[in-house]
């Protein structure tokens, strides 16, 4: 073997032992307020723990980490209607990720999307889309309207996500979000219940009694806000989904929240290479510039 291709092997060897052996990190996660978080243990007989209680952080991260779906951290906890972005912040593959609750405001940025996912997912449930009319059973109604109505009130009680898992997969650059919630809100829509389930919305709350009675089931998540990056790179995704899965639990408390599954999944866009990388990178293409340079002056 030559100097020259030994050296380029070294250098090669260099480079992808950078990309090979970057030492994994354990996340970390910061809070933005405390007050506003509340974690569940997990399993049908678990305990809230308040984020600002003693060991409330560590009870969230380990909610968030422990591949347990049943325990969750509810991001704004003291009310059905979010007024701010609450929630926490980490960094994966050198991107700050920040997930948090929605507000008012929000729903006018992806309101419309997430009319169009709602019906399309119920439109083998019992809800049927022919231009502007809305049609469940004998009932219709305008879908102009139904937007309307999200984008100036939001539906304020899905504002305030329970976050059952977060996972990056560093090999896809995707994110994965399990949400925590009712499996099928038809049952807790029926109007002989008095804590029947509200939307925050009184359109919503009109047409969603109303289907309860005509569709097959109902599913929907609440809603987190994703933000990926700082300064001028920034984008902004809204998780949710249409499509649960049974959790095999119930809340404590309640004996019905957390039945559901839901999942929510985004890839991310590619991390730009640590500078390691790019130094054995640029190594080797400097060894083979050496040897096209020594091949020229042996001729």
């Amino acid at each position: 073997m030559t100097f020259q291709k030994l050296l380029i092997g070294a250098s090669m060897a260099i480079g992808v032992s950078a990309l090979a052996t970057a030492p994994a990190h354990a996340l970390s996660f910061e809070f933005n307020n405390t007050k506003e978080i509340n974690t569940y243990t997990g399993g049908s007989s678990a305990t809230f723990i308040k984020g600002d209680a003693q060991g409330g952080t560590d009870a969230a991260i380990k909610a968030l980490t422990d591949n347990d779906p049943t325990s969750n951290v509810e991001l704004w906890s003291s009310d059905e209607n979010p007024t701010s972005n609450v929630g926490f912040t980490t960094t994966v593959d050198g991107k700050s990720v920040t997930v948090s609750s929605i507000t008012k405001d929000d729903w006018k940025i992806f309101g419309s999307q997430w009319l169009d996912g709602f019906l399309q997912a119920h439109s083998t449930r019992g809800i049927t889309v022919n231009g502007d009319k809305v049609t469940v059973g004998s009932t219709t109604i305008s879908k102009a309207g139904l937007l309307s109505s999200l984008l100036s009130t939001g539906l304020p009680s899905s504002g305030d996500p329970n976050i059952g898992t977060f996972a990056y997969d560093a090999s896809t650059s995707q994110l994965t979000l399990d949400i925590i919630g009712h499996k099928d809100l038809k049952p807790r829509l029926d109007i002989k219940l008095q804590n029947r389930y509200a939307t925050g919305n009184s359109v919503w709350d009109g047409m969603l009694t109303g289907a309860a009675l005509q569709m097959t089931s109902i599913q929907a998540s609440e809603i987190a806000k994703v933000t990926v990056g700082t300064g001028n790179d920034v984008q902004t995704y809204f998780a949710y989904s249409f499509d649960a899965i049974a959790t095999g639990i119930t809340a404590s408390d309640d004996k019905e929240s957390y039945s559901g599954k839901y999942t929510w999944s985004q890839k991310l866009p590619t991390a730009v290479p640590e500078p390691s990388v790019m130094l054995g990178l640029l190594g080797v293409a400097g060894v083979f510039a050496s040897q096209r340079k020594f091949k020229k002056a042996s001729i």
